[in-house]
């Protein structure tokens, strides 16, 4: 990552050609602010920020094996799946606070 570039964006910075920077939901809700759509004020994280965010973190293989593991067909292997995401992102957010 090189230090020229930003972490995050507002939205309001955000257009379709930022695809390879931000998600298409991030890329769209830019496109949505920029056309005077009404989307609450908001930032997004960068692509290269929050893949370093999940190496660093050895976020990338656990990841993957939880969604190996899960049985999309049956409906308590998502909600476990779920309920584990959110704790884990609830760990870093208070660790980061």
């Amino acid at each position: 990552m090189t230090s020229k570039e930003p972490l995050t964006y507002d939205l309001s910075e955000v257009i379709r050609k930022n695809l390879n920077n931000v998600s298409g939901k991030a890329a769209n809700l830019g496109e949505l602010t920029r056309n005077n759509f009404p989307v609450p004020n908001g930032h997004v994280t960068n692509t290269v920020a929050y893949n370093s965010f999940l190496e660093s973190n050895d976020l990338r293989d656990f990841i993957k094996n939880s969604l190996d593991k899960t049985d999309y067909s049956y409906y308590l292997s998502v909600e476990k799946f779920a309920k584990v995401s959110r704790q884990v992102m609830t760990y870093f957010q208070r660790d980061s606070s």
